[in-house]
């Protein structure tokens, strides 16, 4: 069973600040905790709590603080000496283009075989949320997701990329819910240069490719107006 974690992360914008609410993915060992609430353009406030629940991987171990976003490595697996081991890395800054990255499909009616870019998308305003069936936080903001996908229509795409189940798993949980996601699996490629150490963990990419929001955690009963203000406005 993974660890509990309950912790509050505050992140002071102007006069305004926001706490965010995350889940550490039980899948990396000996990796420091980190504690990151990035901005998005309305400011909020949502409690940091810990998900209970069990994911497939090691549990998590040491504490500190993870510089997201800023292109510094976030660490690795517990074999991170082994040759041919993961390495986990985070290349996300907002302001800057995002990332591509290729994953593999995990759509409830694909095979595995296919592939997911960022690239396929480009001239839409796309959402990439990492996210595990065990972290109760990213299970209760995907309805968000979809009905803000609902709203946009075919100016949003939402990538939504398992980064805590086998591929069975993550195939079976889109197959129990309709929602209007490219489902996809975690890489090599996606893990260095997406790596969060907190989940669900959401990049808002724009239409010319450049990220306009990054956040580490959910925001709970705020997240529907604040997406949805970020979206219109790169739709603008």
């Amino acid at each position: 069973m993974t660890d509990v974690l309950e912790e509050t992360v505050q992140t002071t914008v102007g006069s305004e600040s926001r706490k965010a609410r995350r889940m550490r993915k039980p899948r990396l060992a000996a990796l420091t905790l980190a504690a990151l609430a990035c901005v998005v353009s309305a400011a909020l406030a949502c409690g940091l709590a810990g998900c209970s629940g069990a994911g497939t991987g090691a549990q998590d171990g040491g504490s500190g603080v993870a510089s997201g976003g800023s292109g510094d490595a976030a660490g690795s697996g517990e074999d991170a000496g082994a040759q041919g081991a993961t390495t986990y890395g985070n290349t996300v800054e907002e302001g800057q283009p995002a990332p591509e990255f290729v994953c593999v499909d995990a759509s409830a009616d694909g095979q595995g075989a296919g592939e997911v870019s960022l690239s396929q998308y480009q001239g839409r305003v796309v959402v990439v949320t990492s996210w595990a069936s065990w972290c109760r936080y990213c299970v209760e903001d995907m309805p968000v997701w979809d009905q803000l996908k609902q709203e946009f229509g075919e100016d949003l795409v939402v990538i939504a990329v398992n980064v805590g189940d086998d591929q069975a798993t993550a195939q079976q949980f889109a197959a129990d819910h309709d929602y209007e996601f490219i489902w996809a699996m975690t890489s090599a490629d996606f893990d260095s240069k997406y790596f969060s150490q907190g989940i669900p963990y959401d990049v808002v990419i724009g239409p010319d490719g450049v990220v306009a929001s990054e956040v580490e955690g959910s925001l709970g009963d705020g997240m529907y107006d604040s997406y949805r203000q970020v979206i219109s406005g790169l739709l603008e």
